[in-house]
């Protein structure tokens, strides 16, 4: 069975990591209450995290209501920001773009420091996706 959520390509550029991103047949394209509340249980800074969103100034505004891929992207940064490399004073900035909505492809680009600590956030936020969307976290 393939994962709900893939990537299909990354680049690496000297700040940033930017991902397409493909969900397979069948898997939501946003989130949901449920999906949010689980979500922010495991990751409850991604609430404070700045967003421009038309719903409010955070994430904790859009996550209820958000395309996933736009939720890998807050994992990305929240990920590469609690990683131990990283200096505290650290700022990651992200951005999710449909490519293909219909689809179920987009393109997210997230800045980074490192390189290895911006592919270990990627690849710990895509098993977290694909585990809860494995788990019908989204009905």
């Amino acid at each position: 069975m393939l994962d709900p959520v893939r990537i299909t390509a990354i680049r690496i550029t000297a700040d940033r990591v930017i991902l397409e991103v493909s969900l397979a047949k069948g898997c939501p394209h946003m989130t949901n209450g449920s999906f949010a509340e689980a979500a922010l249980a495991r990751f409850p800074r991604l609430a404070e995290h700045t967003c421009i969103n038309d719903a409010g100034p955070t994430f904790a505004h859009a996550i209820r209501s958000t395309s996933i891929p736009h939720v890998l992207e807050h994992l990305v940064i929240e990920l590469q920001a609690a990683d131990p490399t990283t200096p505290e004073d650290a700022t990651f900035v992200g951005i999710t773009q449909w490519v293909d909505e219909a689809e179920g492809r987009a393109r997210v680009e997230v800045s980074m420091r490192d390189d290895l600590a911006a592919l270990r956030a990627v690849r710990a936020g895509l098993s977290f996706l694909n585990g809860m969307l494995g788990r019908d976290t989204i009905a």
